[in-house]
């Protein structure tokens, strides 16, 4: 990296990106990409960082006898840590914009593409949670209260495995049950479950 091979200016970034996406039509930098680049560093939406070296970038961008020129997956490697701007640009491509440092920021923008990690190995699913059992209470039923000709027939719960597993009391017109369970006082007890 040489100081200044560009000029810092979000203009010249922009460029460097353009010509990058135009080199290959089926990677993930794109002239979108470029776009969202330029509207981030526009509004500071990147962050300030010290690139160590090691890191690799699938495109790297510099300048030789004041010509511009695309170099692919160059590790960084220049005993330093140098200061750039990192941008997301979302799917996996980061820009490194490295610049800010009079006398030694080359200004150059270099593109870096992550793979997401897939796991190796999948936790089994979760079982589902239980099938809460309903809540059942008693409930006392005045037979003033069922109107004159119907007949309350009380709600059953059956089993799991039984269909279905609960069937909710009902009034009945017109019929008559022999097998009512009532007390004395006119009051029949019949088992709600939510």
């Amino acid at each position: 990296m040489r100081p200044s091979s560009f000029n810092g200016t979000i203009a010249s970034a922009i460029e460097q990106c353009e010509r990058n996406a135009a080199l290959d039509p089926e990677d993930r930098l794109t002239p979108e990409k470029c776009e969202l680049f330029r509207q981030k560093l526009s509004a500071n939406d990147c962050g300030v960082v010290m690139v160590p070296d090691g890191v690799v970038h699938n495109f790297m961008n510099g300048r030789q006898n004041g010509k511009s020129f695309v170099t692919r997956t160059v590790m960084k490697k220049l005993g330093r840590t140098d200061r750039a701007l990192l941008c997301d640009l979302g799917g996996g491509v980061h820009a490194y914009w490295y610049t800010g440092v009079q006398g030694q920021s080359c200004n150059n923008v270099g593109f870096s593409f992550v793979i997401p990690v897939i796991p190796l190995v999948f936790a089994p699913p979760e079982p589902p949670p239980p099938t809460p059992k309903p809540k059942c209470k008693v409930v006392a039923i005045r037979q003033q209260d069922v109107p004159p000709g119907f007949t309350f027939v009380p709600g059953v719960y059956l089993p799991p495995g039984c269909c279905p597993e609960c069937s909710p009391g009902m009034y009945i017109q017109g019929l008559v049950f022999q097998n009512q369970h009532q007390s004395d006082g006119g009051t029949l007890f019949v088992t709600v479950c939510e």
